[in-house]
């Protein structure tokens, strides 16, 4: 059994619409979306239940990305749950292969990720989650997206998304560097799943004015990695 974690803002357009499209083409059990708001009556996600096996999961205020993750996963009934961001796009075939490689994986493989297209309004701009696994080269930066098949067990043990707000638009980066610091891993599946938005407005950007105030909290939060000195 697998779920699907789409988290979107209630004022989003209608890009989710077609993630979640994608994510049924593979008959999945359920697909939860965890919004991080109250969902209004004759949203889109209120309009797919007609006729998507979906689960709608709102919340009264605006916690956050990590929040809204955090309560999709707690609620997903499949063994592995995918993280997927509204503004983001899975391709049809993106799961099955994802789903296919974690089963038969080693129970140390947490997670498993697949490439991903980078595009904005002006067109292609080349692949971002194309690198294997590396914990020395994780330290330096972030370069596997959010996009990920998890074991849901491996989530939990890890501690899910974290609440820290001096981190914030890195929640993605520090769960990625909490499964390092246990000794785990996340395997790479050489194929293109989906594609990632670039937009100047998005979180990561916003929190990237900072960044060296984000790494010093990093390094504060997983102090057995590998750090550069």
């Amino acid at each position: 059994m697998l779920s699907v974690v789409l988290a979107q803002k209630v004022e989003s357009g209608d890009d989710g619409l077609s993630a979640a499209q994608a994510a049924a083409f593979v008959s999945l059990a359920s697909v939860l979306w965890a919004a991080r708001q109250l969902t209004r009556r004759g949203s889109t996600a209120a309009r797919l239940r007609r006729w998507l096996p979906l689960a709608l999961i709102s919340r009264a205020a605006n916690g956050g990305l990590g929040a809204a993750r955090n309560t999709g996963f707690a609620a997903a009934r499949g063994r592995h749950v995918f993280a997927l961001d509204a503004d983001n796009v899975l391709y049809p075939s993106g799961l099955r292969v994802l789903h296919r490689h974690l089963d038969a994986a080693p129970t140390e493989v947490a997670a498993a990720y697949g490439i991903l297209e980078r595009f904005d309004e002006t067109g292609a701009l080349g692949l971002t989650s194309h690198l294997p696994w590396d914990p020395d080269l994780l330290v330096h930066g972030a370069f596997i997206d959010a996009m990920a098949l998890w074991r849901k067990t491996a989530w939990q043990a890890v501690g899910g998304y974290t609440d820290d707000d001096q981190i914030y638009g890195w929640e993605d980066y520090d769960l990625w560097l909490a499964l390092a610091e246990r000794g785990e891993r996340a395997d790479l599946v050489t194929q293109i799943v989906g594609r990632y938005r670039e937009q100047p407005g998005s979180m990561r950007k916003i929190s990237d004015i900072d960044m060296e105030a984000n790494f010093v909290r990093l390094r504060e939060r997983h102090p057995r990695l590998p750090w550069p000195s």
